[in-house]
């Protein structure tokens, strides 16, 4: 994640109040952030960055639900893989 994003990253939980959000970084190579967490002042959420990706996702999916949602993509994406077709 560029490090110019911080000045117009605001808390999704907080909206339609801006309120920007503060970071804390572990990990930075030259602009870019790898890993550390940005926090909203205002609700006290925790987004995290991640291999230079940030989730602000307000309310994620629990560990559980994202177990069973890759599964389900997963089961779906295996007739697309396993299919061949001639194109005429």
């Amino acid at each position: 994640m560029n490090k110019r994003l911080l000045e117009i990253l605001i808390c999704p939980r907080c909206l339609p109040d801006e309120i920007q959000l503060a970071e804390k970084i572990t990990d930075i190579k030259g602009n870019d952030i790898i890993n550390g967490e940005l926090r909203c002042p205002g609700c006290g959420k925790i987004y995290f960055i991640e291999n230079g990706i940030a989730d602000l996702a307000p309310n994620p999916p629990t560990q559980a639900l994202r177990l069973i949602l890759n599964m389900r993509l997963h089961q779906w994406s295996l007739p697309i893989y396993g299919a061949t077709s001639q194109i005429s």
